[in-house]
């Protein structure tokens, strides 16, 4: 297990998440077509995902548990995008 404090290893894990062809990415319900990005609150360690679309205030807080599962369980294949086992 890694060191790293839960907002940094979630912040980690959504950003993994979102970035892989194989996993179907968190979407905003207006705009299914664009992954919602992630920041991390440094104060809270908190991770929100927002909308990245101009005009589109959606955001959340609430991430899946399985996208810190498959993050740890990840392969560490060299170019990092091979899908789980």
């Amino acid at each position: 297990m890694s060191d790293l404090k839960e907002g940094e290893e979630l912040f980690a894990a959504v950003n993994w998440w979102q970035n892989k062809s194989y996993m179907h990415p968190m979407t905003c319900g207006e705009h299914s077509d664009r992954s919602l990005e992630a920041f991390l609150c440094d104060g809270s360690q908190k991770v929100y995902l927002y909308c990245p679309v101009e005009g589109c205030k959606y955001s959340q807080t609430w991430i899946p548990d399985v996208v810190l599962k498959a993050y740890r369980k990840r392969p560490q294949s060299i170019n990092g995008d091979a899908p789980p086992s």
